[in-house]
């Protein structure tokens, strides 16, 4: 009897597999996957063929990044290919009977294509770059002929009573092999994070050295994972958050430089300092670019997250940063969350007046003392210009000026400042006394 689907009125099935595994290592393939234009589902069945529950994912529900569902080709724990569909809920893993990469690759872009991206099935990728070669070559000729002997052994070894093993069969097992080569991701992803990039054996130097087996790019840290022991039987999920990342001048530390002359991918973090050598994707140039891609994704993700106060419309901005650990904090806290050392600011001359070297505030033109916590504004800093000869007539007729340009609110608002010190025990009520004067 055929299952009851619940299908919509503008509901229709795109693409089923039959003999699917679902759930993991120690799933039996009897269950069914459907993919229908506005959700998948899966009917998990018994060993007699009958229908114990149907599982419906919304395709809405699939995590996308940058308007790409964060669906791939990924692994169980014992090596099998896998379909990994990131769901905000949670991961779900499906597996077909026939091991074949080609299945996941079809599903991968029809549930792409339903969210109307129109991406190449590419089936059988590695068989075909091997099979076709260009005629026109002195490789592709040697190639044709080898192909052609070896069709004839094969007809010789049937004919003489052995089994050999037909082309598809050989297609088949280097398929399984390259899967087999694969590194098996053991980071759990979540409710709220993506993948963006994923590379395979990466060369890490610095604060952390080893080759990590995957290193991984989501929108919220670096991942890396790598294997020690004798047996290489101790695995390790190393992660480094995205909002660590150190800032100078408000630009993130991530930079492509060299080591050894081969190029690399330069990172730092506020407690680590990491180099990541991507030498097994080919040549130099190869390098370069896939170290671009790094930089730009990285970027991209950094954009997403709020690390440093907006600019205001003059392009100014209170920057603090721990001048101990290096990592980014937002503009209310005086002390470092990551280290605990008192935080310093990160002084940028602003267009209209000064900034305060103790809470950050912009100060206006001619006010002498802070209006949000009533410091003094230091005068004559290195590296800036006094044209006003240091005499006392004068320091006066200056001091008169800016006496002049404060208001009456604005003389009252600084005195209520600085009473609020006093009765913090902040300054004494002489030092209250001696700036009133000088106020007024």
């Amino acid at each position: 009897m055929a299952d009851n689907l619940n299908l919509d009125y503008d509901e229709i099935v795109i693409t089923k597999d039959v003999s699917v595994a679902h759930g993991g290592v120690m799933a039996i393939y009897t269950d069914e996957l459907i993919l229908t234009n506005k959700k998948i589902i899966c009917l998990h069945k018994g060993m007699f063929g009958g229908t114990k529950t149907i599982y419906h994912y919304p395709l809405e529900q699939i995590k996308v990044y940058n308007g790409v569902p964060q669906v791939q080709k990924g692994k169980l724990s014992n090596g099998t290919p896998c379909l990994d569909v990131y769901l905000i809920s949670g991961e779900e893993h499906f597996n077909f009977q026939s091991k074949n990469k080609a299945t996941i690759d079809k599903w991968i872009a029809e549930i792409n294509k339903a969210f109307g991206i129109m991406q190449k099935v590419e089936q059988n990728k590695k068989s075909k770059k091997r099979s076709e070669s260009d005629e026109d070559s002195i490789a592709g000729a040697f190639k044709k002929v080898g192909d052609s002997f070896k069709e004839v052994g094969r007809e010789f070894a049937v004919a003489f009573g052995f089994k050999g093993k037909s082309k598809k069969e050989e297609i088949d097992e280097e398929e399984e092999k390259d899967e087999e080569e694969e590194a098996v991701s053991n980071y759990k992803l979540e409710s709220d994070e993506s993948i963006i990039l994923r590379k395979e054996c990466v060369y890490v130097f610095g604060s952390l050295e080893c080759t990590a087996d995957v290193a991984l790019l989501t929108n919220k840290r670096l991942v890396l994972e790598y294997t020690t022991g004798f047996w290489n039987n101790k695995n390790h999920v190393d992660t480094f958050p995205l909002s660590d990342i150190k800032l100078y001048k408000n630009i993130p530390q991530v930079k492509m430089g060299e080591r050894d002359d081969e190029p690399i991918l330069e990172i730092s973090f506020a407690n680590s300092q990491l180099m990541l050598n991507f030498s097994e994707v080919g040549n130099e140039k190869k390098q370069k670019q896939c170290i671009e891609e790094w930089m730009d994704k990285t970027l991209d993700a950094l954009s997403d997250i709020s690390i440093v106060p907006p600019a205001d419309n003059s392009g100014n901005r209170n920057i603090r940063i721990c001048q101990s650990c290096g990592k980014p904090l937002p503009s209310n806290v005086a002390f470092c969350t990551n280290c605990g050392a008192k935080v310093q600011i990160v002084e940028e001359k602003s267009a209209t007046g000064k900034i305060c070297s103790k809470c950050g505030m912009e100060i206006p033109v001619g006010m002498r003392f802070c209006t949000e916590c009533g410091a003094a504004v230091e005068e004559n800093k290195p590296g800036t210009p006094n044209p006003i000869p240091p005499t006392e007539p004068i320091k006066d007729s200056v001091e008169e000026k800016q006496k002049e340009k404060l208001s009456i609110d604005q003389q009252i608002e600084l005195l209520q400042k600085l009473k609020s010190l006093v009765d913090a025990g902040i300054i004494s009520q002489e030092e209250f006394e001696k700036k009133k004067k000088e106020i007024l």
